[in-house]
Parts: structure tokens; sequence; C-alpha cells
């Protein structure tokens, strides 16, 4: 291993905030993140939004839209896409998966000038299904939880996977290489450099890479803290003097692009840990130890009432979606269920 890249990206919040919330999480986390990217030119980022946050800032902070346009024609920073209400894909028709993503698609388009190619999903849920409904949108890649990844397949490469002759490449994003604000930028630097290169096996693929990729997706509250402890602007002076050589900061749409072959693997039904290990026993915290995944439908039957919502919002779906002669109702209808 050569050189290795780092990515981190901004986890996108819950939909259905209010604009209060909206307007907090601007000033606390959005406004200072734009400031420090702008004043740093060779750190790069990735974010994600929901539809209903690109139309808050449209609204109240257009300021905010234009210096994200400054920062993608710099190419120093990349917009997911997703679903507009940021869903939970695998509980969605393929017609409601579909709408949902080409909605914030065009949403992003419209306000920052560029067409996403890759995409987040809500809590790493997903589904083999998936695959077919994210290619049919133009989604070429998909950022995952790597506890989704089976171990022999970590090696720090964007996953390829395929299912009835359609295929999306998968980028892990590892939750264990979070930076700790306790831990010195140039020793975490040092040590995850370390790590990454520990992991290369010799294998064929090392000949098709020259250097390995490191996504982590923060919380807003993670974000913020590191960056008003100051250590993200010490994490970048790091990177460019010490280890200028062998640590570059990235994105996953400019690292694909040069990337060589992908790793085949067969990604089954899943879910992020974080949310995984409240999956087995209702509100208790429980380690998943069996090896076998736990997925959003092992959630639903821990809890029946999500169930009972779930399968009423599938079935006034249904019901949206056989309706015919009026198009406008039917749309207006399966908006708000959307939402």
């Amino acid at each position: 291993m050569k050189a290795m890249c780092i990515c981190f990206g901004l986890e996108s919040a819950p939909a259905g905030k209010t604009i209060s919330d909206s307007e907090k999480e601007y000033l606390d986390v959005y406004k200072p993140a734009a400031k420090f990217l702008y004043a740093h030119p060779g750190f790069c980022m990735a974010f994600s939004f929901t539809g209903s946050e690109l139309q808050f800032f449209k609204k109240k902070h257009p300021e905010f839209l234009s210096i994200l346009q400054q920062l993608i024609s710099r190419r120093q920073i990349e917009v997911f896409g997703g679903g507009f209400y940021n869903p939970v894909f695998p509980l969605l028709y393929p017609k409601d998966r579909t709408d949902q993503i080409e909605l914030l698609s065009a949403e992003i388009r419209q306000t920052l000038g560029k067409r996403p190619r890759g995409m987040t999903v809500y809590a790493s849920c997903w589904d083999a299904s998936l695959v077919t409904s994210f290619q049919t949108c133009g989604m070429e890649y998909v950022v995952l939880d790597s506890s989704l990844i089976p171990p022999a397949k970590q090696s720090y490469l964007p996953v390829i996977m395929s299912d009835r002759g359609k295929s999306v490449t998968i980028v892990p994003a590892y939750r264990k290489h979070k930076p700790a604000p306790d831990v010195p930028p140039e020793e975490y630097l040092a040590a995850l450099f370390a790590s990454v290169k520990k992991s290369v096996r010799g294998d064929v693929y090392d000949a098709a890479f020259s250097e390995r990729f490191v996504d982590m997706q923060l919380t807003h509250a993670e974000f913020q803290k590191l960056l008003q402890s100051g250590y993200m602007q010490r994490l970048a002076e790091n990177a460019a003097s010490q280890f200028s050589d062998t640590i570059r900061f990235s994105h996953p749409g400019a690292y694909l692009k040069t990337a060589g072959a992908r790793v085949p693997a067969f990604i089954t039904a899943g879910i992020d840990a974080e949310i995984a290990q409240w999956a087995k026993v209702p509100y208790t915290a429980v380690t998943k130890s069996d090896g076998y995944p736990v997925t959003i439908y092992d959630f639903l039957q821990t809890y029946p009432e999500s169930r009972a919502l779930c399968d009423r919002m599938l079935y006034v779906s249904m019901l949206a979606n056989q309706c015919h002669g009026d198009k406008a109702r039917k749309k207006v209808a399966r908006e708000k269920i959307w939402a």
C-alpha cells in the first residue's frame, strides 16, 4: 500500500425537523463547516442532505448554498443523493423508492447545479432488491456501514455487488476509525495508516489499487465537537505537513474515478450496528453474538407498534398507487405519504 485516502462524511439529520431545529443545526454545524472548508482548500468532505433541509437553505440561507456551489466547483466536497425524506428504503415499494430518489436528485441538481452520482441510506438499512432500484435512478455507488460487509471482504477497497444482472458499488464506512478528541491528530493519522496497512494481504487486488480508502460518516454532534475544539484544523495541518506523501483527503466520487477494479461481494440484508443492538430485546441494547445479520424486519418484529404503523403506510401507499383517472390527486397523495 503506497497511500491512503481519508473521507469525512457528515450524516443527514432525520426528516421532519422544525424550523427552529433546522436553524440551530445551520448555526452550530453547517455554517462552521462551510467556513472551515472554504479556509482549507486541501480538506475534502462529503455531505448528505434531506430534501427538506435543501428547501430550508433555499428559503432562509441562500448564501450557504452559494458557498456549497463554490466548494463543488473546487471539487472539494461531494453532496450525496438518497431519498427526499430519508426513508427506510427496504420497507418501500419499488415505485416509491425510485420516485423519492429522483425527487432529491432533482432538488440537488436545481439547487447546487450537479446531479449526485452516489447516495447514502438511512441507518444503512440494506436489502439486495435495492440494487435494481438504485441503478434505475442512475446511482453508481452507495455508502454502507462496514458492519454489513463480510469480514473477508473488508480491505478498505470499494466493493461491487450484483443482483439479477444489475450492479452497484458499495463504499464501506468505518465507525471504528472515527477520530477521538483526546488522541492527538498526528498520533491518530499514524495509527490509522498503520491499521490500514496491516490489512493489506498481498492478493490480486493490490496490483489494481495504489491506495486504500477510509470513509467515516460523522454525526452532527461528533463533527461539531471536533470542529469547535480545533481538532479538524490540526488534522488538516498535520496531513499536509507530516503525511503529505502517504495521506490525502478526498471523497468517494473523486476516489472511484481513479480506483481500479472492485472487490466482488454479496451483501445480505442488514442494518447499521448502532441500531441493530436495539432490535433483539425491546428498549434494551443487546450485543449481537450469533453471527447472523440483524435486519430492519427484525426491528419491526421486536416493536409491534412500529410494524403496525409501517403496515398501515404500505396499505395507504398501495391504494394511492392503484388510483386511476386523477393524476394530480394521486401525485399529491403519494407525496403526502412520503412525508
